[in-house]
């Protein structure tokens, strides 16, 4: 199972829990909120705003280059 967000928050105690760990989204749903699933079969319904995409390497943001005027 390829895992493409990670777990954000952890305001809470069962949030605190959950932070920092690695996830898939499963389905999305009205009022913002998602299915995730964790790498150990674990499912939770949170908030969408609760979990960020991980950077693959071929997506991190490169640099610009800035043109040099003489």
């Amino acid at each position: 199972m390829e895992m493409t967000h990670t777990f954000y928050w952890g305001n809470n105690s069962k949030r605190a829990t959950l932070k920092g760990r690695e996830c898939k989204v499963l389905a999305s749903a009205k009022m913002n909120s998602i299915l995730i699933e964790f790498e150990d079969g674990q499912k939770e319904c949170v908030s969408r705003r609760a979990v960020r995409r991980l950077m693959i390497p071929s997506e991190t943001p490169q640099p610009m280059q800035m043109p040099l005027f003489n």
